[in-house]
Formats: structure tokens, sequence, C-alpha cells
């Protein structure tokens, strides 16, 4: 819990070996309170109460550790479908623009080392 006059914020820090960088999310509790947001206190509720931490004994795991590798779960496929969309669509076609431009505005029908201004 981070507090500092006249706010009240929670972090919930998770560090791993393999993360050169802390991560963590912060709730505004105060804000939530005076603004009366039910939806973001049952945020706040579903990572701060006693029931995330506990390990569930079918998986061996907290609900917490189970929201977590799902999250990085779902980053993972995000990510390998960006590079999938960038290399296989978007790069191609940047290449084509770039040897158009080339030939139509520059006059270069040849690539060769000496075309490379």
């Amino acid at each position: 819990m981070s507090t500092k006059p006249g706010q009240l914020h929670w972090r919930l820090f998770h560090r791993r070996a393999d993360y050169t960088a802390e991560s963590y999310v912060e709730i505004d509790l105060e804000a939530i309170i005076q603004e009366d947001n039910f939806e973001a206190f049952k945020y706040f509720y579903a990572l701060f109460s006693r029931e995330a931490f506990v390990i569930q004994p079918l998986d061996g795991i907290s609900w917490l550790e189970s929201y977590l590798k799902e999250s990085e779960d779902y980053s993972s496929g995000v990510t390998k479908h960006l590079k999938e969309l960038i290399f296989e669509k978007v790069f191609d076609g940047l290449v084509e623009g770039f040897v158009q431009y080339r030939r139509e505005q520059m006059g270069i029908t040849h690539e060769d080392e000496t075309s490379t201004v």
C-alpha cells in the first residue's frame, strides 16, 4: 500500500527472476470510494482479498497466479499474432512501396551497390 497525503493507492507487485522490471497494478482506492464506483471496487476486491492469495487445492496455485498466467498467455498470443501480421503482410507491402518509389520517383530500374542513394 502506498499512501501520500490525501491519497490512498494500493499496489500489487509481481517479481520474477526472468523479468528485468517490476510489474504491478495500482488502484486508487480513495477515488473509487469518492466516485462510488462499484465496478472498480469489484476489481480491487478481486485483487486484494484474502481469497485471491489462497492456494487452490486443484491446481496448486492461487487465483492471482492463475490470473497472471492467463494474462501472460494472452499477451504471448497477441505478440505472436502481431509479429506474423507485420512480417507476412505489412513488411512485404513496405518493401514493395519502397522499391516502387525508387523506380517511379527516382528512376532507379536496377538495384546494385551503386544505386543505394
